[in-house]
């Protein structure tokens, strides 16, 4: 009967890493929803978004090396795409009046509609992918950013479809905490998935030694593609949630400040795998919450004889900068986290190399 109830379970041990970060998400979220603060549900529907954004720019950057400043572009294609066919018709009418085509009379439910849109925006990054991965280093970074730029100057001057620099009001608030954890776990298992695929390993070859790769038979500008067109989706998914959270979007909330705290979360948790991205994703948000707490109160009683304006910032470029110092390779070092190594040998199991084990 042992053997029986251990076999299923050893198929998934590959999976373990994803399924502890699940399990710890799971539990957060069932203690903050039972506790019923607002306040808090909030902060862990950002971070559910955050760790969706996050994830999937590691997809692409942890295991090509290439650093991408490009991706918050998906986002914001994702979440106006999304606005764009979820919205319901009688709303369009008044908040987008001069919009034309099909997209005025169409009004999806927000899962397929943001499917949706994630999937045209992965079509469009693996038409403008293609090129961009033919560069490598500091010309693809750099081309990445240009694509950042390039992104918001044509969705401030769309003003038909996204009405330009003016906010777009009154979105629905379909991301609620079940949901935000819901596409957060599958952002995880989607982005762990394609790290243990052959695709993803190929690309990590890449990453230590392209030439020892091209050598040895791999295509490395079409694993990059690949990787660069899925991340894009997990992005676009990202952006679609963040949309539907705040409820209300413009060019300039997806663009320089979320970029750097998207690239901050990655390289602070480790690019390397996916834990490090969650990790780095749960420390940002805590340390970011909890400053800017403290700069409301400075700034509320007037202590040190002034306001606390940039008191969150500067601590943050602190911190980050502390932590660079101490741990280069991110929090994780490489490591994903794994579960007690009795649990392994409870189902026949073998610990990972490279992985971390909770005790």
């Amino acid at each position: 009967m042992k053997s029986a109830i251990a076999l299923p379970i050893r198929r998934i041990l590959w999976l373990r890493p994803a399924l502890v970060l699940a399990v710890i998400l799971v539990v957060i979220t069932a203690g903050i929803d039972l506790y019923d603060n607002v306040l808090l549900e909030r902060i862990l529907i950002g971070l559910f978004v955050s760790v969706v954004l996050v994830v999937g720019l590691q997809t692409f950057t942890g295991n090509s090396g290439l650093v991408s400043f490009g991706h918050v572009s998906f986002m914001a294609i994702g979440a106006y795409a999304a606005v764009l066919v979820i919205m319901p018709p009688e709303q369009k009418a008044y908040t987008l009046p001069r919009l034309t085509g099909f997209l005025t009379e169409i009004g999806l439910p927000f899962i397929p509609g943001m499917l949706l849109a994630a999937l045209a925006t992965a079509i469009l990054a693996a038409v403008i992918g293609f090129p961009l991965m033919r560069l490598s280093g500091s010309a693809a970074t750099m081309a990445t950013f240009a694509l950042l730029i390039i992104t918001h100057i044509v969705l401030r001057n769309a003003e038909d479809y996204t009405r330009g620099t003016r906010t777009m009001y009154g979105l629905l608030p379909y991301t609620t905490l079940w949901m935000g954890l819901l596409w957060a776990v599958l952002a995880i298992v989607a982005g762990f998935v394609f790290k243990e695929s052959k695709v993803g390993l190929m690309l990590r070859a890449t990453r230590e030694h392209p030439e020892a790769a091209a050598a040895s038979g791999v295509n490395v500008v079409a694993v990059r593609w690949v990787a660069f067109t899925v991340s894009a989706f997990i992005s676009a998914v990202g952006g679609a949630l963040y949309a539907h959270f705040i409820t209300s979007i413009s060019p300039e909330t997806m663009f320089m400040h979320t970029t750097f705290l998207t690239v901050a979360m990655l390289i602070i948790g480790g690019m390397e795998n996916v834990s490090g991205a969650v990790v780095g994703a749960v420390v940002m948000t805590v340390l970011f919450e909890g400053l800017r707490a403290i700069e409301i109160w400075i700034s509320t009683f007037r202590t040190a004889g002034g306001t606390a304006a940039g008191f969150t910032e500067v601590c943050l470029g602190v911190a980050m900068i502390v932590l660079m110092v101490l741990r280069p390779r991110g929090l994780m070092m490489g490591k994903e986290l794994n579960w007690p190594r009795w649990l392994d040998r409870a189902v026949g199991g073998q610990s990972a190399g490279g992985e971390v084990d909770l005790r």
